[in-house]
């Protein structure tokens, strides 16, 4: 079912549910990643004393099946987390490369000559000043200087 969903073939993937269902009253919840099985009318005895060796067999079944299918379940699910553990990294990688790329522009940004501040607003030349904390009061001619200094320096 793993396989068959990994591969974008739903249509297996919901037959092999619908087959687990049937058969042997699995219950598959995706969202959750959990499972569970049904009780479709079979009677309870109130002590397991008086359970029939009939009825012991097929406890003991349903219990292997239980604990077979929780291994099998945690396998294909741990699976499915590894793959996105490394897609998560795969994108944290990518956007820590980004956020070196923008600290590169910004520093590009800060040694800017002072005819392309000229070009500046007043607003942009003061967010400069903030980007590499310096004062941001003051005429535009004065905010070029500080920057082009802090640039220099």
């Amino acid at each position: 079912r793993r396989l068959a969903k990994k591969s974008r073939d739903f249509d297996v993937a919901d037959s092999i549910r619908d087959e687990l269902y049937d058969s042997y009253f699995i219950v598959i919840d995706d969202r959750t990643k959990e499972w569970s099985v049904e009780d479709h009318g079979q009677s309870s005895s109130s002590s397991s004393s008086d359970e029939s060796p009939q009825e012991s067999k097929v406890d003991n079944a349903t219990d292997n099946i239980d604990e077979a299918l929780d291994e099998a379940l945690d396998d294909i699910f741990g699976e499915l987390d590894a793959d996105n553990e490394q897609s998560d990294m795969d994108d944290q990688d990518n956007a820590e490369e980004e956020e070196e790329e923008e600290e590169e522009e910004e520093v590009e940004d800060s040694t800017e000559s002072p005819e392309s501040l000229e070009k500046l607003t007043v607003p942009e030349l003061k967010e400069k000043l903030r980007e590499v904390g310096l004062p941001v009061s003051g005429r535009k001619a004065e905010l070029i200087e500080r920057l082009t200094t802090a640039a220099s320096s």
